[in-house]
């Protein structure tokens, strides 16, 4: 990955990941997908962060991911009470909409 400064940071130039709230740019997350659908990446590599090497959470389980957001949004990052109070304004995945609040 390229580690390099992303001066306009959005959901259209980065990956966020859930296990260690960083981030990676779309471009190095592409390259990298593309590499181990490929088989040219390290096995020992291979379906983990790059940046904390902690196994990802599989595609579609969202309570996996909303687990990993509230327990950053529990510390305090910003980013993930915004991801949880989105899912709670809209109710979705596994997020109930609470009609009195």
């Amino acid at each position: 990955i390229c580690l390099e400064t992303i001066k306009h940071v959005n959901n259209a130039t980065i990956i966020r990941l859930f296990c260690c709230g960083g981030w990676i740019c779309k471009q190095c997350s592409d390259a990298r997908n593309a590499k181990e659908k490929e088989g040219g990446s390290d096995e020992m590599y291979r379906d983990k962060c790059p940046l904390c090497r902690e196994e990802f959470t599989n595609k579609g389980d969202y309570k996996g991911l909303g687990t990993r957001a509230l327990e950053h949004s529990n510390k305090g990052k910003a980013w993930a009470q915004a991801y949880i109070g989105t899912r709670y304004l809209n109710g979705i995945h596994d997020f109930s909409l609470d009609e009195k609040k």
